[in-house]
C-alpha cells in the first residue's frame, strides 16, 4: 500500500512539475485562440452587415 502511495505521489508532483512548466505557454495559447475568435466573429458581422443591411434597415 505505502509503495503504491509513493508512486502516486512522484506521479502527482511529476504533473504538477510540468503542468507549471507549460501552464504561462497554455494561458498564452487561450489568449492567442480567444483573440481569433473574436478576429473571425467581427469579420464576420462586417460581411454579414454588408451584404444583409439593406434589407435589415428595410425591415425596421
Amino acid at each position: 500500500m505505502f509503495v503504491v502511495l509513493f508512486f502516486c505521489n512522484i506521479e502527482n508532483a511529476n504533473y504538477t512539475l510540468n503542468y507549471n512548466k507549460y501552464s504561462r505557454l497554455v494561458g498564452m495559447a487561450k489568449d492567442i485562440s480567444a483573440g481569433a475568435v473574436m478576429f473571425a466573429t467581427f469579420i464576420a458581422v462586417a460581411i454579414g452587415l454588408i451584404m444583409f443591411g439593406t434589407a435589415l434597415y428595410s425591415l425596421i
